[in-house]
């Protein structure tokens, strides 16, 4: 599992939403951040050039 601060995600929502979450919904928000960052590394990497 990759660990990181709080401070750096808090930006990037902030940069996103225009307000920063805290607790649960920062939480929730890394999550899915994630897991979309881990879907699209996965979908590259498999892609054939042509």
């Amino acid at each position: 599992m990759i660990e990181g601060t709080n401070g750096w995600m808090s930006k990037i929502d902030e940069s996103m939403f225009g307000m920063p979450l805290e607790g649960e919904k920062l939480e929730s928000f890394a999550a899915v951040f994630g897991s979309m960052l881990a879907g699209n590394i996965a979908t590259s990497l498999t892609e054939t050039k042509h």
